[in-house]
């Protein structure tokens, strides 16, 4: 890439990092609770659980029905008296359906699918679970019953899985029935009134159930409750993959609100920018070890693999066999003459410190470990490859561990101590 080119990238970033700066000084934020604690995509745990502790008459939000029948307002016509909220009743996971709702007569079933497959003969099953349950296995139940699915985006179950076996793709609106009990087999031995139809209706989380957030959000009580709401608002704009929903732009972001050629000069960086990343960092890595140890030390390196630019680079993209690429460092005598201080990169994490018994600096991972998580998610390329400070953070805390072994640290070798990594 050019070098003018590398430069008006430069402005672009530096503007993009002024305006997230402004922003943040006035407040702006990207937190969600709900995000901190599970994952936007919680088809279960998240997305059925908040639904039915809202529309649940018997919620602790103490609403009664209020946010019932906004839900039940996102129906078709034909199905807005199809329930009846003053004696409605709500359950999750009650004979395995998502949600149910119903009025001891009619009843409404809710297959919420977000990411989860459909499963085999999944929708038909719960049929057969109120007719059972609640029909004593009347079969002219399709007046009574009705089932939607909502979904982020396809309109109803694959063929595929079966989940609607015995009856024919949803058309109209409508699950017409044309099964028996011999194409259905043991488990599913039961039946329906010849040419039954049941109202079938696929309820999109965009713009529908955004709408029931919203809806709820105006009329439910100041404090928890609508703050409740405007959280799961934030989760769904973040599920909305049509448009961004950082207010605090990252780079990519930015870019596409550039015009066109800006836009083509941060692409061609991005591109450029990837591709050299694990040769930067090697570079650099290797570079900041050789000033701190010096050449000669790091070349003896004993029985680890050679630490050289090519070797840090294979241990970066895991390349090859495991033992191709793991353990690369060396080994320098300690102040007091017999104490053997070695620094590795091992398979996940990196390690600096005093050699066991057992000649080894990995299996004291509390003292020796130098920074990283304990899952392969935050292990030490991660920090590398993807926190913008993460060969900076690395190369000071090998200062600090140096200097806490004892080791001599010249006058160019500044260690920036933190409240964070102090």
């Amino acid at each position: 890439m050019e070098a003018h080119k590398i430069e008006e990238c430069l402005v672009i970033y530096q503007d993009l990092k002024a305006e997230n700066k402004k922003l943040i000084e006035q407040g702006v934020h990207d937190y969600s609770l709900i995000n901190a604690l599970l994952k936007a995509n919680d088809e279960v745990r998240l997305h059925s659980r908040f639904i039915f502790s809202m529309i649940n008459p018997d919620g602790l939000h103490y609403c009664g029905n209020q946010f019932l029948k906004i839900f039940l307002d996102l129906l078709p016509e034909k199905l807005k008296s199809f329930i009846d909220p003053e004696n409605a009743k709500v359950f999750k996971e009650k004979g395995s359906i998502d949600l149910l709702i119903h009025d001891d007569n009619n009843f409404l079933i809710v297959e919420n699918k977000l990411n989860a497959v459909d499963q085999k003969y999944q929708i038909t099953r719960y049929i057969q679970y109120i007719q059972k349950k609640f029909f004593e296995n009347r079969e002219d139940i399709s007046s009574n019953i009705a089932v939607i699915y909502l979904s982020k985006s396809k309109k109803a179950p694959s063929q595929e899985s079966e989940s609607l076996i015995g009856f024919r793709p949803p058309e109209g609106g409508t699950l017409h029935w044309e099964g028996s009990p011999v194409m259905l087999g043991p488990l599913l031995s039961f039946n329906l009134t010849p040419g039954a139809k049941i109202p079938f209706v696929h309820l999109p989380y965009f713009p529908k159930l955004q709408k029931w957030v919203s809806d709820c959000a105006e009329i439910a009580p100041a404090g928890g409750r609508k703050n409740a709401f405007e959280e799961y608002q934030i989760i769904l704009e973040r599920l909305n993959t049509n448009k961004p929903w950082r207010k605090v732009l990252s780079l990519d972001q930015y870019a596409l609100n550039l015009p066109e050629d800006e836009q083509k000069k941060i692409y061609e960086l991005m591109v450029e920018s990837r591709k050299m990343l694990v040769s930067f960092v090697s570079t650099k890595l290797h570079t900041e070890l050789i000033k701190l140890f010096d050449e000669e030390t790091i070349n003896e390196h004993g029985e680890y693999k050679h630490l050289t630019v090519e070797s840090i680079k294979k241990w970066l993209l895991q390349k090859g066999k495991k033992d191709d690429w793991k353990d690369i460092g060396f080994s320098v005598t300690g102040r007091e003459g017999n104490q053997r201080i070695g620094f590795v990169l091992a398979e996940l994490y990196a390690y600096f410190g005093i050699y066991d018994e057992a000649s080894s600096i990995v299996r004291n991972k509390s003292q020796n470990q130098i920074l990283g998580g304990n899952t392969r998610k935050s292990h030490l390329r991660e920090l590398l490859l993807n926190d913008p400070e993460g060969i900076y953070k690395f190369i000071n805390e090998i200062k600090k561990k140096k200097f806490a072994l004892g080791l001599q640290i010249t006058d160019n070798q500044d260690i920036v101590i933190t409240a964070n990594n102090a």
